[in-house]
């Protein structure tokens, strides 16, 4: 029988950067070899199987199944989420400077929010029709959103350089959570325009609801005149 020694692995690893020797394995692995591998990282395989095939640049894992191109309506929502994560932190961090911490509080509030959305996605499963937001729920929401007068004795107002830093980034976000709705809605609606067959209602449900909170954190915002 044919004897695989260290010698033999040294020899044909030692080019590599990513080392693993291919060996037959109907031939002997000296224990001498197999301790040269496990001290120099080099993992033994069989020359025979099959190279796991690599995942091509342009497409990426939908779940543990399924590939599909970095374009696929779902990983594109997955993409505005996550932006939209990212600019509630940094909003978080100004906040934080105006010391406005019931507004960072608030936001903490918004992105564990965005995460529930992005778990809920990812793993496919319902949210929970009965969360609320900033201890509002989803019909309060819309009418607080819609009467800015009776809660904070102001109107429904345009954005303005003038209002400050804090307002601005609050209202971007919101304009934000309008895209990761729209997303949303690319990926679970049909094409037809009818909107008839809705895959994820239950998210779309979730980040209308999103908008609304945005929107009622911006109008208390300027109530309170937290301009930085």
């Amino acid at each position: 029988m044919q004897i695989i020694k260290a010698k033999d692995i040294e020899n044909a690893t030692k080019e590599m950067i990513v080392k693993e020797f291919r060996a037959d394995f109907t031939m002997f692995i000296s224990q001498e070899a197999k301790d040269y591998a496990e001290q120099n990282g080099i993992t033994i395989i069989d020359k025979d199987a099959k190279a796991k095939p690599k995942k091509p640049e342009h497409m990426t894992n939908l779940d543990a199944k399924r590939l599909v191109l970095k374009n696929h309506p779902r990983i594109i929502l997955r993409g505005k989420i996550d932006t939209f994560q990212a600019k509630v932190l940094e909003t978080q961090i100004l906040a934080e400077e105006l010391r406005c911490q019931n507004m960072v509080n608030m936001l903490q509030e918004i992105n564990d929010y965005a995460r529930k959305i992005m778990v809920s996605e990812l793993l496919e499963e319902k949210l929970d029709d009965k969360i609320t937001l900033l201890g509002l729920n989803e019909h309060e929401l819309r009418y607080v959103s819609q009467h800015p007068t009776q809660y904070f004795g102001i109107g429904h107002i345009a954005p303005s350089y003038k209002m400050g830093k804090l307002p601005v980034e609050l209202n971007l976000l919101r304009a934000m959570s309008r895209e990761v709705e729209i997303a949303a809605i690319n990926a679970f609606c049909d094409t037809t325009g009818t909107g008839e067959k809705i895959s994820r209602a239950d998210i779309l449900r979730a980040l209308n609801r999103l908008s609304s909170a945005l929107y009622i954190m911006y109008l208390e915002c300027l109530a309170e005149g937290r301009e930085s």
